[in-house]
């Protein structure tokens, strides 16, 4: 196990690494120039001159990918090319927001769509199943930015019973918290839920047609012993991949979702930083967003063996 961790942690290394070197290409070579974006459409050539030269922009990319990894390689982010500031600090200010967002999203999905999808499985055929599949098909199908919009337009503009956007800290208040997350977390929520009750329900249908299960209802075994002793935390493994592919699901969801809302998140400054042509903060942004996804995926790969004791690494 330990062995296994090692490899894991060191296997990092290499992704990161490829992360880095394929933001950096694709952000240089995509049209734009962000010294221009900074000068003004009214400056003359030798102004957004000056400002490319400032920014290190007229140095050869193979300068300025040192440049960056040296700046890596010192805890630094770099510096947003628009406002001046340290990428860090951009992003510790926002990350807060994010996090939030990310949490109750994941926290909601997995509470509402498992406990859906192992019900839709164990009654298959009925019209509980049926019901459950309708609502995954549909809300898997929505685009998460015209369900915000539809959301904001029912229960804040027509029924005033929510704010429109914006966040609120903890600290001002546990309603105004919870009440400015409701409608984005409901949003980005929907499409990640269908996707984990479809998973949900293929698995515990194929674990209720093993072999076992029909040795523990021959031995005489209720329907509730088998399915929350025998079928469940066999069936834990895959749902519990899908919580971890379906991350990325949720982060990119995210940008989305902090745009239509104006929370003051991640997703937001990574959407104004791509409209600026801020490369350092998108670059990143990008590899916040990238580490903690590896991270998470490590997590879920380790916790295989709490639910199924027969994998060992």
């Amino acid at each position: 196990m330990i062995a296994y961790l090692v490899r894991r942690i060191l296997a990092v290394i290499p992704v990161m690494g490829i992360v880095v070197v394929i933001v950096f290409v694709l952000i240089r070579v995509s049209p734009g120039d962000p010294a221009a974006i900074i000068a003004g459409d009214y400056a003359t050539p030798e102004a957004v001159q000056k400002i490319r030269v400032a920014m290190g922009l007229d140095k050869p990319i193979y300068t300025q990918f040192w440049i960056y990894l040296n700046d890596l390689a010192h805890g630094r982010l770099g510096t947003s090319l628009h406002s001046g500031l340290p990428v860090i600090r951009l992003i510790g200010q926002r990350a807060e927001v994010t996090a939030v967002l990310a949490f109750l999203t994941l926290l909601f999905s997995v509470l509402m769509a498992v406990p859906l999808g192992i019900l839709a499985g164990w009654k298959r055929g009925t019209w509980i199943d049926q019901s459950a599949m309708v609502f995954a098909v549909v809300g898997f199908s929505m685009p998460t930015f015209w369900l915000g919009f539809l959301l904001i337009k029912v229960f804040s503009i027509n029924l005033h019973w929510l704010p429109v956007q914006g966040y609120r800290s903890p600290t001002e208040g546990l309603w105004p918290f919870i009440a400015h997350l409701i409608l984005p977390v409901f949003g980005l929520a929907v499409g990640y839920m269908a996707l984990l009750a479809r998973i949900t329900r293929a698995t515990v249908i194929d674990v209720l047609n093993s072999d076992y299960i029909r040795t523990a209802y021959a031995k005489g075994a209720t329907h509730r012993t088998v399915l929350f002793i025998h079928a469940l935390k066999n069936a834990a493994v895959p749902v519990v991949t899908t919580v971890g592919v379906g991350l990325a699901l949720l982060l990119s969801g995210a940008v989305i979702t902090e745009s239509v809302f104006a929370l003051p998140g991640l997703g937001r400054l990574t959407v104004d930083a791509v409209l600026q042509r801020d490369y350092t903060i998108i670059q990143g942004v990008t590899l916040i967003f990238s580490f903690v996804y590896v991270v998470i995926n490590l997590l879920i790969d380790l916790s295989y063996t709490f639910f199924d004791p027969r994998i060992r690494y």
